[in-house]
This record gives C-alpha cells, sequence and structure tokens, in this order.
C-alpha cells in the first residue's frame, strides 16, 4: 500500500525557498498489513477537534490520531475509537466508524470533525440502493448502549466488523448488515475495476 503526501515548499518559513519547486511529493509504502477478523477497539475522549481549522484533513492533523493509536495498541487494542470535545464519537484514528440498531446504519456527520473517507462515502452511496438505511447522526457513548453491530472502514480494511469496544461493549460479529455491506462493498469495487480495465 501507499500514503501520497504533498507538502508546500512556500509561505511562512519557507518563503525564502525560491529555488525550490513550488511542493514536493512524497509516496510512503509498505507492506499489506493483515487486518483482524474482528476488532476491538479504545474509546479515547479528546481525540478530535471537530471545531479545528484542519478537522477532517488526513495529514495536518495526523499527530493526534497517530498517538491515539500507538496507545491504544500499547494496551493490546486494534485501533482508538475517537471522542471530539463535545464527547460526541467521530472515527477511529484511521477509519470511519459506523453502527447498526434495529438493521439502521448510524455514522458520525463531518460536523464530527471526522476524515471524508473514500470508503464511507462508497457506503453511504451505495447502501440505499440495496435497501439499506443509512443515516449520517451524532453518536455518543450512549448510542454505544444500543448497537447490535458496528463495524468500521478504510481502504485498506475495505468493511472490518468491530466486536469489542472499551470499556465496556461487546457486539455481534460478524453482524448480518455488517456482512452484507462487506459483500456489497466488494462487488462495487470489482465492478469497478472490471469497468476501468485497461
Amino acid at each position: 500500500m501507499a500514503r501520497v503526501t504533498f507538502i508546500r515548499n512556500t509561505g511562512d518559513l519557507w518563503s525564502e525557498n525560491a529555488d525550490r519547486a513550488p511542493t514536493d511529493l512524497l509516496i510512503f509504502t509498505r507492506e499489506l498489513v493483515r487486518w483482524p477478523a474482528s476488532n476491538r477497539l479504545q474509546l479515547e475522549p479528546d481525540g478530535v477537534t471537530s471545531a479545528g481549522p484542519y478537522a477532517g484533513t488526513k495529514i495536518l492533523s495526523w499527530a493526534l490520531p497517530s498517538s491515539r493509536n500507538e496507545r491504544a495498541h500499547a494496551a493490546g487494542f486494534d485501533d482508538a475509537l475517537l471522542q471530539n470535545e463535545r464527547r460526541q464519537i467521530a472515527e477511529c484514528s484511521s477509519a470511519n466508524f459506523f453502527l447498526v440498531r434495529a438493521g439502521k446504519v448510524l455514522t458520525p456527520p463531518l460536523s464530527s470533525g471526522c476524515l471524508p473517507g473514500i470508503t464511507r462515502e462508497i457506503l453511504l452511496e451505495i447502501a440505499p440502493q440495496a435497501g439499506i438505511e443509512i443515516e449520517e447522526r451524532d453518536l455518543t457513548e450512549a448510542d454505544l448502549d444500543t448497537a447490535e453491530e458496528a463495524f468500521i472502514s478504510s481502504t485498506t480494511r475495505e468493511v472490518a466488523p468491530v466486536g469489542f469496544i472499551s470499556p465496556a461493549w461487546n457486539l455481534d460479529t460478524p453482524g448480518k448488515v455488517t456482512s452484507r455491506l462487506e459483500g456489497l462493498f466488494t462487488s462495487a469495487i470489482h465492478a469497478y475495476l472490471s469497468s476501468h480495465a485497461i
């Protein structure tokens, strides 16, 4: 897998670098990660600042999510589930978050400070087409009490079930709705790749 990063070489401290290109391109690569069959998340308060100017960006705000991810791993979890300054659930350190209640899928809105993930966007598009109700809604710890399923999404994880959220939430995994969305997403990706084959 690869992470593509653009670095601006102008403005502020770099304003005198007239001999440099306006932008540098960096590509970081690594082997694919073997994600767990069922994710364990550690709930983390104050992991996202939804009102910040760079809320929802991937690189500029990466330091805080990355440190929360490291802390979750050190405690034996797969990722951190980040809350914003209003104690609303926002996202994981590198994935979007969804829960299922009474067959309906709920995910935090972009106003929570979460990243507008590509996989998230695809799920918001394909779920209604398949008759699965999906809604962006502010979520809190109280919503975890009534959740039947939960999953996370990202480009590398695609749709990944969540089985436990610390300190107290056990969830069905793989849940029926999660499994169905996982299949729908895989089919959508295969269809896209087939239609764009060279």
